[in-house]
């Protein structure tokens, strides 16, 4: 076991901290939790899992050095990248799942109350994707997509499916896995996760009676809305806002995952849905304290603040966390989103087509 002396980094900037009971109820119940002194000890693995989304640019013995996530060691102070790869190994993607299940649970349902409409809280199921590196491995796992053509993408690629709060866009559930599998059938996995009392609003191409009815049919007070027909009006779910923000915001618009291995993958994705929520939970705290709604806010204004708070905290002292955090309070409720959106600076114009041949402009000569 980790010696008594040492302290873990206190991470509470990011949210209202995930409880520790859970992380070592998550490694406990999936047989990861360190049974020798290690430098990288399976509670210190989660957040780092968790911090190679929130700082995507920087390779991972980077970030173990930027946040001081490895024990001190007197004898052998430096930590052998092939060190982090065995300790993201000996950790799996099953810790972080189990995280991910108790967290998002227990902060959505924090941040429902007095955001309902009409006594429904309210949802939304959509689907996206992710590339993963392209190694023979991650290719023979996930899959790709495959054109009309013959021609199969570059990158691998995951399909991706989440269950997300309306009202502050935390995740509440998610499925993902190979890129093959159609959408539908990860819609099945996700109707369980829906909460009684709900309203939950699906894209058009979910459009199945076999599907609605399970979440009529199953739980209580349970609705479902969905777009009739392309002309038809609807509420504007925006869950699309929630993959931009976390593929291109977070992830830094990468091109594909950092992982090499189907399992790691898993892990990875795990790992950025959990500090996607922490961000959001950060932002609906502060949004509750200065009386507006979370998706008043700016998500990337706010990951940029947190990032910073996060490395401030791994070389701080304890007794200035308070003040610290109060004016990261402050400065995230002064970060509101315009109202209205900015007038349209140049006029719309029609592209033109590009040429399927090379042209050569000739000057005339008088």
């Amino acid at each position: 076991m980790v010696g008594e002396a040492h302290k873990y980094p206190d991470f509470k900037a990011l949210s209202q901290q995930i409880d520790p009971e859970w992380i070592a109820h998550a490694l406990a119940v999936t047989g990861k939790a360190s049974v020798r002194r290690r430098k990288l000890p399976a509670e210190q693995v989660v957040w780092l899992v968790m911090a190679l989304a929130m700082y995507r640019h920087q390779s991972i013995p980077e970030v173990v050095a930027h946040l001081d996530l490895a024990l001190p060691d007197e004898v052998n102070p430096d930590i052998a990248k092939s060190a982090l790869t065995q300790a993201r190994q000996r950790l799996g993607e099953e810790p972080l799942a189990l995280l991910f299940g108790l967290s998002a649970a227990a902060w959505d349902e924090r941040h429902q109350h007095g955001r309902t409409w009409r006594g429904l809280a309210r949802y939304a199921i959509d689907g996206s994707t992710l590339r993963a590196s392209d190694t023979p491995e991650n290719r023979h796992h996930f899959g790709a997509q495959a054109y009309a053509s013959g021609v199969v993408a570059s990158y691998p690629q995951l399909r991706l499916l989440t269950l997300t709060s309306l009202a502050t866009h935390l995740v509440r559930a998610t499925v993902f896995g190979e890129y093959g599998k159609n959408e539908m059938r990860y819609a099945r996995d996700l109707l369980q996760a829906i909460p009684d009392h709900s309203l939950t609003v699906f894209d058009k191409g979910f459009l199945s009676a076999e599907l609605l009815l399970q979440v009529q049919q199953h739980g209580r007070e349970r609705h479902w809305l969905i777009p009739a027909k392309n002309n038809s009006k609807w509420e504007r779910w925006r869950i699309e806002t929630s993959y931009r923000e976390l593929k291109q915001e977070m992830l830094g618009g990468e091109l594909t995952l950092r992982s090499g291995t189907p399992e790691t993958v898993r892990q990875e994705v795990w790992g950025a849905l959990l500090a996607y929520n922490l961000v959001r939970l950060e932002m609906a705290e502060v949004a509750r304290e200065v009386g507006v709604v979370p998706t008043d806010l700016s998500f990337t204004t706010a990951l940029h603040y947190l990032r910073y708070e996060w490395s401030w905290l791994a070389i701080s002292s304890p007794g200035t966390l308070p003040a610290r955090l109060l004016r990261l309070r402050e400065r995230l409720g002064e970060l509101l989103l315009p109202k209205q959106r900015r007038g349209r600076e140049c006029p719309r114009v029609v592209k033109k087509l590009p040429s399927r041949y090379s042209t050569k402009q000739v000057r005339s000569v008088k």
